[in-house]
């Protein structure tokens, strides 16, 4: 199989696109930190709306152990690092667009899901380049919309549909952030 798309900003582009022909109702996008980033980033900029993080833990074991207190530990720093002081945007009776780089599971979309809905979203909408087949057939009942470039039925992983799949750091996610936050 060959690379379907550049890097993270062209799959963001390309979602984007697709996304502003739906005509999305006041629109929030969440980016799932850290490979969400670009991708949501293109997606604010095309759609002209806010853009925010969501900050959830993938581990599935119900926040037990010294593990889940780990993982709390290393959101908390990682929601400083990428936000600072700035306010998180409420997803209430908002359009809720959450946006990662790619399904693999569905078990970190599932949670943002879970957290937008208590944050009283009106809408959730799942917004991501590459799933497999049998995860947005899934999802489709736990979101008001999927959207999805890409979804083959014979899937390993997400990162070979990208010609460049590095790993981001923290730096590069915040400076990312930072210039969509300032338009810059």
């Amino acid at each position: 199989m060959s690379a379907m798309f550049e890097d993270r900003s062209d799959a963001g582009r390309r979602l984007a696109d697709r996304l502003a022909a739906m005509g999305l109702p006041d629109p929030v996008i969440y980016a799932l930190p850290r490979g969400g980033v670009p991708v949501a980033a293109r997606i604010a900029e095309r759609l002209h709306a806010p853009l925010d993080l969501l900050f959830v833990g993938g581990s599935g074991d119900g926040g037990a152990g010294r593990a889940a207190r780990r993982e709390a530990v290393e959101l908390e720093r990682r929601r400083i690092h990428y936000r600072g002081d700035r306010a998180p945007v409420s997803a209430e009776g908002r359009t809720a667009v959450v946006v990662d780089d790619g399904i693999a599971t569905g078990a970190t979309i599932r949670a943002a899901l879970a957290d937008l809905r208590r944050q009283g979203a009106a809408v959730t909408v799942i917004a991501v380049p590459v799933a497999p087949a049998r995860l947005v057939a899934e999802l489709s009942a736990e979101a008001a919309q999927v959207v999805v470039l890409e979804s083959p039925g014979d899937f390993w992983a997400i990162g070979p549909f990208y010609r460049d799949f590095h790993q981001l750091s923290d730096d590069e996610t915040a400076d990312l952030l930072r210039a969509a936050w300032t338009g810059g």
